[in-house]
């Protein structure tokens, strides 16, 4: 599906700054120039505009920003990322109602900015900006001993008197939120008495949660500790005066005095509570499991209790993963946190380094795709075109699919199909990837090996590419429409008469595409009427094709479904209105309203545990709250993507990050003199030129 864009126009200008921008002379490109070469790695940095949403069993809905804060839990990990948004990953990235997969790394559609977070055993919790705290994963209900999981206490239930808060922290099976009123509030597992608050407490500035035992730093700085204290964990040391920072592990504490001095209790089976002679005034401290780190006052990180040893399934203690083992290259960092078998690090450029148990990729960071120009949803992986012509696939790859060839170049368009990734290479030529490279009978034993990614030798330079099920269409320069790949269903036999075409798109065993003119011609399977295009369709200007559904925008604007329909993804909102977009997934429709808002329907307006009964609930069709305005769309199997816009475009600003800047300048200056028709041409002048940089100019700085 061509994207469709929004761009930001500042016309029509009044005459006289026409006149003026239009006068721009060699030097305002000189300044241009300096400002873009001196501030790229701002550019660089930009706000990433992708968001992700439903079924991300592999990733595929996820991308990771510039990153402000970080949280790891038991198996999986919490960012937020500079733009207040939260991302996760790791364990619990579906919910299977089985440990370790309890959603924990499923952020919620209308979780919204947030300004801290926390990640405990098996749940998160956030606090939204508002103040408001929000928690997901295990914990949701609260049964006689924890359930059948043995973590089901009610810890993400959070209480309707709460408040607003200014803290949380999430432990084993319990939560703590700090009020705004800088009072202690607990809830969840209290069978060693880890939400019973003292009530001499009083109020405080910090607080933190380990597995079974809770603790926080008075208003005063000194340290009180409560619940278990089976290995005197939460018998905090006379000694120990004023402190600024506690952390706690499974069953040890960590403490940051004010002096900068690191002081540990607890158990120490691991050397976890052995604090490192050499250690000296530190800034910062974490605690995992069994392990406990410290940022010292220099930026470096050192790392001590278990996981000095890399060892297979963790060793005899299987607790051996390297997590205290720092990498030597890691520089100087600004944060850091511990999870039970893993630590992470940020650095001081705002991006993330992972050590230790990977098992559930919770030190494999989500892609960073950047800014992005175009994006592309398959079927569990996702693709994207960023703003420098570079690709980024990521998500399931057992195919593949996610592994972007090394010589692929700069690319003007890429599309992810079931299993299979095409791009259309800058000069036209048409490169392919994925399930597909060899042609099997009946698609081998995978079922997928058709030859969709085995690209015509004669196939000439190319405009649109479409992938789907195991098939794969591309629309030539000379508008005529080439198929390869699968044709058990008819999907690669295209009509003789079809002619010249607009665009295309593949569906999971059939095709479509709309001719010059508009007419829709579809083609291959037909078993629930997804290629017999309605008689009273008329002309229309976009086109999608899903599982076994179509979706097409008419010449007036308005969406047209047909096809299979057991889910509701045919049955178009009667309140829709005019669209610019339309993607269609598996099992849902995705459309694209005039006003940039996103409707979605069909399979995914609930989120469900292993997808509910249908295996299809994944809330695919549930528009997250940050998502106010969109650029483009697109739908896969289980999952929905879009590029997302600022709430109030600014004039000129062309990278979307909310305000013209010099990131703005730079991609103007990309642009200068080789791009035509694109968003940078500010005064829509037909190219981007010294016009352009002068409007960029006077503007930066603002958001007009």
């Amino acid at each position: 599906m061509t994207p469709a864009r929004t761009l930001f126009k500042i016309s029509p200008l009044c005459p006289q700054l026409h006149s003026t921008v239009r006068a721009a002379s060699a030097l305002v490109i000189c300044m241009a120039l300096c400002v873009a070469l001196l501030s790229s790695a701002t550019h660089a940095a930009a706000t990433d505009n992708f968001v992700g949403w439903g079924y991300d069993n592999f990733g595929q809905a996820t991308t990771l920003g510039a990153c402000a804060k970080i949280s790891s839990g038991g198996q999986h990990t919490l960012a937020l990322q500079s733009d207040g948004t939260v991302v996760a990953w790791g364990a619990g990235k579906i919910n299977t109602g089985t440990w370790p997969e309890l959603g924990q790394a499923m952020v919620p559609a209308t979780l919204g900015t947030c300004t801290q977070i926390s990640a405990g055993y098996a749940h998160c919790m956030a606090i939204q900006s508002g103040g408001v705290v929000v928690a997901w994963g295990a914990g949701k209900t609260n049964q006689t001993n924890g359930g059948s999981t043995g973590l089901e206490f009610g810890q993400s239930i959070v209480p309707s008197t709460l408040g607003t808060c200014t803290q949380v922290a999430a432990g084993g099976a319990h939560s703590l939120a700090l009020k705004s009123n800088a009072t202690v509030v607990a809830w969840g597992n209290n069978g060693n008495g880890q939400i019973t608050v003292p009530s001499t407490l009083g109020t405080c500035t910090q607080i933190a949660a380990g597995l079974y035992h809770s603790a926080a730093i008075k208003s005063t700085g000194l340290v009180i500790a409560w619940g278990n204290n089976g290995n005197g964990q939460s018998t905090v040391p006379s000694t120990l005066g004023t402190c600024t920072q506690i952390a706690l592990g499974a069953y040890h504490t960590v403490a940051l005095k004010s002096t900068g001095v690191v002081v540990c209790w607890g158990y120490n089976g691991y050397g976890q509570a052995t604090v490192p002679t050499t250690l000296g005034v530190c800034t910062q401290i974490t605690s995992g499991g069994y392990h406990t780190v410290a940022i010292k006052n220099d930026g470096s990180i050192v790392a001590w209790g278990a996981g000095k040893t890399v060892q297979t399934n963790g060793g005899a203690s299987s607790l051996e993963y390297g997590q205290s083992i720092v990498p030597s290259n890691i520089g100087v960092c600004s944060q850091i946190t511990a999870g039970y078998y893993n630590t992470v690090a940020l650095k001081a450029n705002a991006t993330l380094v992972a050590w230790g148990n990977n098992d559930y990729l919770q030190t494999t960071f989500p892609s960073n795709p950047g800014l992005c120009a175009a994006i592309s949803a398959g079927g569990y992986h996702t693709a994207a075109l960023a703003k420098d012509a570079s690709v980024s696939v990521w998500g399931y790859n057992f195919y593949g699919q996610s592994s972007v060839p090394a010589n692929l170049g700069a690319c003007v368009q890429v599309k992810a199909g079931f299993a299979h990734t095409v791009a259309i290479k800058s000069g036209g030529a048409v490169a392919a990837w994925g399930a597909g490279v060899t042609s099997q009978t009946n698609g081998g034993t995978s079922g997928l090996e058709y030859g969709q990614s085995i690209v015509p030798v004669n196939l000439g330079t190319c405009k649109q590419v479409s992938a789907g099920g195991s098939h794969t269409l591309a629309l030539k320069s000379n508008l005529a429409v080439t198929a390869w790949g699968n044709n058990g269903n008819g999907q690669s036999t295209v009509p003789s008469n079809l002619g010249n075409c607009a665009e295309i798109a593949a569906g999971l065993y059939h095709s479509v595409a709309i001719k010059s003119g508009g007419v829709v011609v579809a083609w291959g399977n037909n078993s629930n009427g997804q290629t017999t295009v309605p008689s009273t369709l008329g002309n229309c200007t976009r086109i999608a094709a899903g599982a076994y559904h179509c979706a097409a925008i008419k010449d007036n604007g308005i969406v047209a479904c047909w096809g299979y329909n057991a889910n509701g993804q045919t049955t178009t909102p009667a309140s829709l209105g005019v669209c610019s977009a339309i993607a269609a997934g598996g099992y849902h429709t995705v459309a694209l309203k005039e006003n940039g808002t996103v409707v979605a329907w069909g399979a995914g307006t609930t989120s469900q545990a292993n997808g509910g009964s249908t295996n299809l609930e994944f809330g695919q069709c549930i528009t997250p709250t940050i998502l106010a305005s969109a650029a483009e769309i697109s739908a896969g199997y289980g999952h929905t993507v879009a590029l997302r816009v600022s709430a109030t475009p600014c004039l000129g600003d062309v990278d979307g990050s909310g305000e013209v800047d010099s990131g703005d300048v730079a991609i103007v200056i990309l642009d200068f003199g080789v791009c035509v028709g694109c968003p940078t041409d500010l005064d829509e002048s037909t190219q981007v030129d010294s016009a352009d940089v002068a409007l960029v100019l006077l503007f930066s700085g603002t958001c007009p």
